[in-house]
Formats: C-alpha cells, structure tokens, sequence
C-alpha cells in the first residue's frame, strides 16, 4: 500500500473493566454488558462523526478524524454508561495506515490501547498529541499525569487524565457541534472548569532530566563534594524553563541503580552521572550524559577546576547538560565569588544537614553556615541556605516541647535578614523567596502568594517550590490551581509520598486516584503516610483498615489520650450508638479546649461524627482562646478545612464563610477578584455565607 493511503485520526480504545472475572462469574450477564456498551458506542460514535472500526471481546476501536470529535464522544460515551458498565478509555492522535477489511494499524493505534491499559475505571487517558488540538477551554479539563514509557514500545510520551464528575459535561457537545449555540457552551464549558479542571494552562513539554548521585572516593570529604555537585547541578537546572529536572530527593533515593531503569521510574529521558576526584588541588569530575531512550551516550566529559573554585563546577556541567538538550546556555547567575574547597565542604556539610530538619542538626547547620557566610559574604547561596535553617528552628522554638515565642521571633528576624541578602546578591534565587513567603505571618495571604509566584518563576522545575505554592493555593481555597502545582511537582519528584496532592485530590472529587496514590504512599512512606491513611479510613467508615493502622508497627508515637480520642472515634463510626457517639464528641472538644491552636482535628472529627453544630462551636472557641499578639501563634482556619468530601458539606454552611472571614480570606477573594473552589462549585451557598 502506498504512502499516500496513510492518514492522521484520532483514535479512542475501550474496554470494559473486570470483564474476565465478569465472564468466569456470569457469562450471560458478561454479554449483555459487551451488548450494551457496543450500543452506546455505536449511538455516541453515530452522533460524533465516528466509526467503530475494530472489537474484540469486550474491547473496541473507534476513528475520528479531529480529536474534538473524539473528546465528544469519549463524554458522551462515560456520561451514557455512568450507572452501566466500567469502561477504561485510552485516546491518541497519529498516523494511521487503512487496511483492505477496514481496520486500521499503526502508530495511533497502538497507542491508544497502550493508554486505554493504564486509564482508571470510568476514566479518559490522553495523549499530548490527543489533547493539544483541542480548544484552551476543553484542554484545561485534563489533568497533567506527567510522562510515561509505554509497555512493549521504545516510546515515553506525556499522558492527560481527565477530570473526574463528567455530569454536566454533555452540553459542552452543544459548543462544538452547534456554532449557534457558543454562548450557551462556553457558559457550560466555565461552569465544569470552576467544578472540575485541576490544572492552571497547559505546559508545553519539556525535555525531563534526572542527575543521579555521583560516584567518589571512599571519604566522607568525597562523598559530600559528589552529593553537592549533583545536588548543585539540580538547582541550577531548576531555573530553566526550557527543561524539567527530577528532584534531589526522587534521584538520590535511586542511588546505585542503571541509569536506564532509573530514568524510567523518574519519567526521565536524560540521565547524567558521573564521579568526582581530588587530584594534587584540583576537583575533577568524569561526567557521562545519556539518552536513555535510545541508550545513546550525547557526552562524556571531564571537568576540572581549581580547589579555590570548587563551587564552579556545578555551573560547567550544567551548561554543557542545557547544550545538548536544548542549545541554550546555562545563565550566570549572580552567585558572588566562587567558593574554595575548604569553604564550599563547609556549606554542602551544612545544607545537608538543614535538609534533615531535625532540630539538633538544623542548629548545627546555622553555625556552619553563618562561618560560610562570614568567609564568603557575597556567596547567595550560603545565604539562602542559612534562611532557610533559621526558618526551620524558629519553627522548632515555637511548636518543640519548651515553646519560646521570644526566641522565635527572633529567629524569624535573622531568618528574613538571611533572605533579604540572598536575593540582593541573587534576585532569581527561588529558595529565598519561598523562605520569605514562608515568613510571612498566617493571613497574609497575598503577600506569600506574590513571593511563591515569584519563587516558581525563578526556578520554574524546584518541586519543593511548586509544593509549597500548591499547598498555598490549596490554603486560600483555588484548589483548582494547587492541583496544577502539585500534578507538576509530582512529575519532577514522582517518588515523594504526594500527600499534598492526595488531600486535593479528594477535595476536588479524584477519589479512586487519591486512594491509588495514597496506597503507594503507605508502601513505600509508611509513617509518613500513617496520618492520612487513618482519616481517609474513617472518611470511607473502613472500620477494618482504620483499626489495623491503629495497631500498626508505623504507628507514630503517640500519648495515651490521642490514642483513646481516635480509638473512641473509631468504636463510635463502627457502632453508631448514640453513647458511643457521646463519648467520641466529648474526647474531641476536650482536646480542643486544651489546645486550642490544633484544633483542626477536632472540628473535622466532630462533623464526621455528625455534629456540625458542635464542629463550628469548637472552631469559633479555639479562635478565641488562640488570640495572641504574637500573629504566629493565632489559630486561623485555611479555606481546605473541609477538604474531605465526608466533610465537604461544612463549606455550605454560612459559619464556614465567618470562620474565613475571621482568617482575611474572604477579604482575599473579593480583592483577587476570584472566588474559591468550593464556592464555584456551589455559588448559591457562597452567596448566602458571603
């Protein structure tokens, strides 16, 4: 057949989960369910200038020729079967090659069944290519998932989800199919964007690149310099927008594996690693980068540098990593003077330390750093690294087991002074103005959204900085614009525990994504993830999962009365006696009172247990008894209290909207001109609370 006969078609896969098990059960009723999602797809392919071109079993192939057609049928076709059978869908446009029977083959296919294989149940997995041609509107419903390698295929490509409660989604077919009624559609279209779409603009796609630890000689002055190269290396590509770079602590933690199995459990498709020497005064690095699609070697490199200039070589490599990538030049950033060796082992010991966050060695980070600071003082990074050791202890003084107020704020003042001189050396250093937006008092709302966005801007692929202004985000209520933040920061630190992400996640009605991830997390970040797990076991009334985490071994250490609060929480939701309940209510308005500033726990536990009336009593309380002059010592409930969707209805409720107003937040949206997510998803509620 010739060239010519090829052609470009979106293409949309479909099968029906758990059919097998579905056959061995019931066959006739496995039947009737293949009958009646062919028929649906029929009459939804029918309507979307659509033809069913291939089944097998319960899976079917279907061609559009515009991928806007193939997004209308996808949710007509999940719309139609919402309360029918489960169906996994997989969307790709590409080129495709007819057959004389007409089926169709090629790359277009292939992947569509790739990504029909890895889509959840009742959901819609798309290709960049799928969604790229769709209109702004549309392609901001689909959630970033970030890349993925396709099974039997040499090929990694950036996937979409889309967002979940298709309801409403069938009028936006009226848009696109009927010019006459725009209006009506784009009205339609805001209205599932203020319920559902997670994601801010799309991004374009980046190059992703992962820095694996770097081999040294067996001395801890060694294995230091080969940790803060790489490590350096990492920041300084954080800052080009051009690329994405794997975070520190997803690439560290894959430390000895190949370079091609790591890349691949990174999302990466570069890989740079290499060892580090000291040979009679001089730092020499052998530094090898990687294709790891193609296996193929762009460079192997030795750079050298004097142990007066020791912190230059991060800044040499990366600019030969930007050059093979994207012909682009690493900028000079406006660090000071190189450091000498002596020096520069002196600030890696103590970030390292920092990064630990544990008070004993963030204290003894502050005094190295401070002698980084006193050698170098025109050094950004020793000082932006000392902020951010003195913002964890003033943290540590403030809420550690002997609480000194006096004393934090002192260190909150050294720590803003730290900063501040970081950023006149450095004006695009992303960590010091995260460390100031992190210093601003709670209801400053505005003030620390305006530092993070300037802190993404600066070092746009940082997940630690994305993390953090998705967190914001979700505090002041856009979880919509967390989402965006926290899918990115997931894609460059795909081995963190996401618990961010899984909280917004359930805000926002990803509930069987939330629960994959938080899976994820409790196997590989047991105690990091115990918390979450508890409440969503409450939340979902698993009485069994909620009691096996309660004698679980990564149980975190816990004094006898939270134990008995969560315990009587538990034996109250399992029973539903009214005694039960009783108890379970007092325990959590006990704890309230007794400390008012964690009162949080509190007010969710109470609505869960059914009694919103005393939930916001409690709250209201708390407030009052938290007031201080010290703002950092005030309770102030965030616009994510009620993030759960158990506890959701609390967001209807006009007490909710005192409970912002009494935080500046509903001061905040009326200022920014945007309401917050659940208010979108509810105006009438709002309206009445506002």
């Amino acid at each position: 057949m010739s060239r010519r006969e090829r052609r470009l078609a979106a293409i949309v896969a479909a099968d029906i989960v758990g059919y097998s098990a579905l056959t061995e059960r019931d066959a006739d009723a496995a039947a009737s369910a293949v009958d009646t999602v062919r028929a649906a797809i029929e009459a939804c392919a029918a309507r979307h200038d659509g033809r069913l071109f291939n089944t097998a079993g319960d899976g079917f192939m279907i061609e559009f020729s515009k991928s806007r057609d193939a997004f209308a049928f996808c949710v007509a076709l999940l719309r139609a079967l919402e309360d029918g059978p489960s169906l996994r869908i997989g969307a790709d446009l590409g080129e495709v090659l007819p057959t004389p029977t007409g089926d169709l083959l090629g790359h277009g296919v292939n992947v569509s069944a790739r990504l029909m294989d890895m889509a959840e149940p009742r959901g819609l997995l798309a290709s960049e290519a799928f969604r790229a041609p769709l209109s702004r509107r549309l392609a901001r419903l689909f959630v970033p998932h970030g890349p993925v390698h396709l099974d039997k295929m040499r090929t990694t490509i950036d996937v979409f989800v889309l967002a979940r409660q298709l309801g409403p989604l069938g009028r936006i077919r009226l848009a696109m199919r009927r010019p006459w009624r725009a209006a009506m559609g784009i009205a339609a279209a805001a209205g599932l964007a203020a319920l559902l779409f997670w994601a801010g603009a799309p991004r374009d796609q980046t190059p992703m690149i992962a820095v694996l630890p770097f081999d040294a000689a067996d001395t801890a002055e060694g294995r230091r310099m080969a940790e803060g190269v790489a490590d350096d290396i990492i920041m300084t590509l954080a800052r080009e927008p051009s690329i994405g770079v794997a975070s520190r602590a997803s690439s560290f933690e894959l430390a000895g594996l190949d370079p091609r199995e790591a890349a691949q459990r990174l999302g990466a498709r570069f890989v740079l690693d290499g060892v580090v020497r000291e040979e009679a005064g001089q730092w020499r690095v052998d530094a090898h980068f990687v294709d790891a699609r193609s296996n193929r070697t762009l460079w192997a490199e030795r750079f050298e540098t004097p142990d007066a200039h020791a912190s230059a070589l991060q800044r040499q490599i990366a600019q030969a990593v930007l050059g093979a990538v994207s012909g682009v030049v690493a900028p000079q950033t406006a660090q000071g003077a190189d450091l000498p060796a002596d020096a520069y082992a002196l600030f890696l010991e103590g970030r390292a330390a920092r990064q630990t966050r544990q008070p004993a060695q963030v204290a003894f980070a502050i005094g190295v750093l401070r002698q980084v600071t006193e050698t170098a003082p025109a050094f950004a990074r020793g000082w932006s690294e000392l902020a951010g050791a003195q913002l964890i202890r003033a943290g540590h003084l403030l809420r550690g087991p002997d609480p000194d107020a006096s004393a934090a704020a002192d260190m909150r003042a050294q720590s803003r002074a730290s900063a501040e001189r970081a950023l006149a050396l450095d004006p695009r250093d992303g960590y010091a103005l995260a460390v100031l937006a992190g210093l601003e008092p709670p209801g400053h709302w505005a003030e620390a959204r305006a530092l993070l966005d300037r802190a993404v801007a600066a070092a746009p692929s940082d997940a630690n900085v994305l993390r953090a202004r998705g967190v914001l985000l979700s505090d002041i209520g856009y979880l919509d614009l967390a989402m965006a933040d926290l899918e990115r920061a997931r894609a460059l630190d795909p081995l963190n525990a996401q618990i961010a992400l899984i909280w917004t996640l359930e805000a926002v009605g990803g509930r069987a994504r939330a629960r994959t991830l938080l899976t994820e997390a409790g196997a590989a970040h047991p105690a990091e993830a115990w918390n979450t797990q508890l409440l969503f076991a409450l939340f979902d009334r698993d009485i069994v999962a909620a009691r096996a985490l309660l004698d679980s071994p990564d149980r975190p250490d816990m004094d006898p009365g939270t134990l008995a609060r969560w315990t009587a929480t538990l034996q109250a939701l399992a029973s539903r006696r009214p005694a039960q309940l009783a108890a379970a209510r007092a325990a959590w308005r006990e704890h309230a009172a007794a400390q008012p500033a964690r009162a949080e726990d509190a007010v969710l536990m109470l609505a869960l247990l059914g009694a919103p009336d005393e939930a916001f009593a409690t709250a209201q309380a708390a407030a009052a008894a938290a007031e201080s002059d010290d703002p950092f010592q005030r309770l102030i409930f965030r616009a994510d209290l009620a993030a759960a969707q158990p506890v959701a209805f609390l967001t209807r409720d006009p007490r909710y909207f005192e409970l912002m107003r009494e935080g500046g937040l509903t001061e905040y949206w009326r200022a920014a001109g945007t309401p917050p997510f659940f208010c979108r998803a509810a105006p009438s509620a709002c309206r009445e609370g506002a």
